[in-house]
């Protein structure tokens, strides 16, 4: 490759002036010895030129489809109008957004449901692009249905005349062709001779459209007998609009690297959707683990394989090597279930590199005999590799605990108490960054736990429904206070959720704080056939066909029946779903939303007590308010929606969540058992 960089110098100067033949000279240094080692050769000028014309003649057709794709952008760009009559309060989004990103600065949007939030975003990025303040915009989500909304509003531009390249990661796991997610040329069909077959492949992908779902992708994998991952991933390069999960740009282990090599800072835009789920993703992707059953685990696997002498010797290496970090490992075991805090001088950092080497040339090794690695390997491997990498980073922000369980279950960790630095590490590489959900508040905890930068804008959008069409209520004489459950509480819910969907036929969801609560206060609900009321409740682990078909039963109306879904708080029921009209008419929420309290939990509380920043409501309050927020924003999703959300608990009479409550929430009122139904009557009576 040396030889071929100096010859393209060496074929352009050469042509430049004019010369019959030119000599080429390659040098190398050794760094330590200082010996230098030359290789000179002469060429003639026209054979050069010929080589170099052959070797560019490849890139020239992906170097004018680069050029012709940003001319026709950029007047496409020019002549875009937003796509509708802008609602109320999304203008001022939109000029937000654009001095944000003119200025550089990190914008904090708090923008309700209906505030128009996703074209609010798009429209003005896109603008920039144009002008060529931006070169690439990441919309970036925790959930599928976020990034549909995404790709829907870019096809609808384009729809008015944009001409510009977007597509739309999907998982390994949801888009492999085989099932399987091995990516092994000697399992995987389309692995096998991918890179002789990519270009044609990738060319045929962006010649024949400019907005590249999963579909799209997928039919040209097949066509041309790819990796659709990998077809997608290189997509990437050639796109002004990228959407996909945080994890892309944002997790270490999974970020884009042929992109964001080097840590160079770029002029790329980041837009984080649903920003409320960033901290406990962030603090996931930047903690770390090594567990003893995953040692032992690849030590009795490894006894499957066999070899000749000397790969047994290797084997046999690994294995040693693995049961010294057992012994380290087990010398920590204790009481089940409880945790304890080491010092980092504690880590067996160098038993670890010892591994981490032995492993290596066990992987060699397996390379060369044509042997397999179990999966067990792989998956210590990159606990091991991850975990070194976030000690390398660790700071005050992190924390190191061992964690002991039944039958001598012992896990080493590495937890991230507050990620803001790490991301801001991955967020400032850019120009812009732009953080916005319909729950982002209070916008100060945000502030503090993702990013790290002063450069702060903070937004507030206006909710363009008629706030009398939501009534709050609050259930001021229950709580879901631990010390204070009993049967008597659980019937006291059981009536207040049965005379709440009794007050007006409907479809209605309760949130409970767990699967245990619903269980416990389900006893005491009223027969459903006899009170015309058909209860759904949700179940552990559902599988997305059982989740889909559970919101079906939503579409179907009954003027007579009522509909409840139980479902628990924080679920795949609780954000995300879209029940306008009369698909839901009113949500019940059990509690807070705080989190059981726990070891991990505490840590953390502890972290924040120390910085004088009310560690409760950083831990417990605000992560669990959010999930409130997200419950009640089910209810109103168009202008035309009414509905109500009872609130039942004593604690949201206290100033500690008033002060919480987003300013949309205006027709706030409190209830007791035995005023709820007249008050929900007198609601439904103003309303129809």
């Amino acid at each position: 490759m040396h030889l071929a960089q100096a010859k393209c110098y060496a074929a352009i100067y050469a042509q430049k002036h004019a010369f019959q033949r030119i000599g080429v000279c390659i040098t190398y240094c050794h760094t330590e010895t200082k010996r230098i080692v030359q290789w000179d050769e002469e060429y003639e000028a026209a054979e050069l030129w010929d080589w170099f014309l052959r070797l560019t003649s490849g890139y020239q057709k992906w170097a004018m489809l680069r050029v012709s794709d940003k001319r026709e952008r950029d007047v496409s760009i020019r002549k875009l109008e937003f796509p509708f009559t802008y609602r109320e309060g999304q203008k001022r989004l939109v000029s937000g957004i654009y001095r944000t990103i003119k200025q550089g600065k990190q914008l904090f949007i708090q923008a309700p449901t209906g505030s128009g939030k996703t074209l609010a975003a798009l429209y003005p990025s896109i603008k920039a692009v144009g002008e060529g303040e931006v070169s690439r915009v990441w919309y970036l989500t925790a959930r599928t249905v976020t990034r549909t909304v995404a790709q829907d509003a870019m096809s609808m531009m384009m729809d008015r005349g944009l001409k510009m390249r977007c597509v739309t990661l999907t998982a390994l796991e949801r888009i492999c062709l085989t099932g399987e997610a091995v990516c092994d040329p000697a399992v995987c069909s389309y692995a096998k001779g991918h890179y002789d077959r990519i270009n044609e492949a990738l060319y045929d992908l962006l010649t024949s459209t400019h907005l590249m779902d999963r579909a799209a992708i997928v039919g040209i994998a097949e066509k041309h007998q790819v990796c659709p991952y990998a077809l997608e991933r290189d997509a990437a390069s050639f796109c002004d609009v990228v959407i996909c999960d945080y994890n892309y740009v944002l997790d270490p282990v999974a970020r884009l690297n042929d992109y964001f090599m080097n840590g160079r800072k770029k002029n790329d835009l980041f837009l984080i959707d649903e920003s409320h789920n960033l901290i406990e993703r962030a603090r996931s992707m930047y903690s770390a683990s090594i567990d003893k059953s995953d040692v032992l685990s690849l030590r009795r696997k490894l006894k499957e394989i066999k070899g000749h002498e000397s790969f047994d010797r290797g084997r046999e290496k690994l294995t040693s090597h693995l049961t010294k970090l057992n012994q380290i490992l087990l010398g920590w075991k204790g009481e089940p279930s409880t945790l304890a805090q080491i010092k980092s001088h504690d880590v067996p950092a160098a038993q670890l590199t010892n591994l981490r080497f032995a492993m290596d040339d066990y992987r060699d090794q397996c390379e060369k005999e044509q042997k397999q690695l179990p999966e067990e390997f792989w998956n210590l491997y990159f606990d091991i590799s991850h975990f070194q990498n976030m000690f390398e980073l660790m700071d005050e922000r992190f924390c190191l605990y061992v964690q002991t369980g039944r039958r001598g279950k012992v896990s080493l960790h590495l937890y991230c108490l507050d990620p803001s630095v790490m991301l801001s590490s991955y967020l400032l590489q850019g120009r812009s960054t732009v953080f916005y959900s319909a729950t982002l508040l209070p916008i100060p905890y945000y502030e503090k736990l993702l990013t790290s930068s002063e450069s702060i804008y903070d937004m507030y959008a206006e909710s363009p429904f008629d706030p009398e069409h939501l009534l709050l209520l609050i259930g001021e004489d229950v709580t879901s206070l631990y010390r204070e459950r009993s049967d008597v509480m659980y019937r006291n819910y059981a009536q207040y959720i049965a005379q709440a969907v009794q007050a007006h036929a409907g479809h209605y969801i309760v949130y409970f704080p767990s699967y245990h609560f619903m269980e416990q206060v389900y006893q005491y609900l009223p027969d459903g056939k006899h009170e015309r009321i058909n209860w759904m409740m949700q179940q552990p682990d559902m599988t997305e066909q059982e989740r889909e078909q559970f919101l079906k039963e939503f579409e179907c109306n009954s003027e007579k029946d009522s509909l409840v879904g139980l479902c628990v708080l924080g679920g795949a029921f609780a954000e995300g779903i879209d029940l306008t009209g009369q698909k839901l008419i009113g949500v019940i929420v059990i509690g807070t939303g705080i989190p059981q309290v726990g070891n991990r939990l505490n840590l953390t509380q502890e972290y924040f007590d120390q910085l004088d920043m009310d560690g409760f409501s950083y831990t417990y309050v605000y992560p669990g308010f959010n999930k409130v927020m997200q419950a009640v924003g089910r209810v109103i999703r168009t202008a035309d929606d009414v509905g109500f959300a009872l609130l039942l608990d004593s604690r949201f009479t206290q100033r500690r969540y008033r002060r919480l409550f987003p300013r949309e929430w205006k027709r706030i009122e409190t209830c007791r058992l035995e005023t709820v139904t007249e008050k929900l009557e007198s609601f439904w009576g103003d309303q129809l």
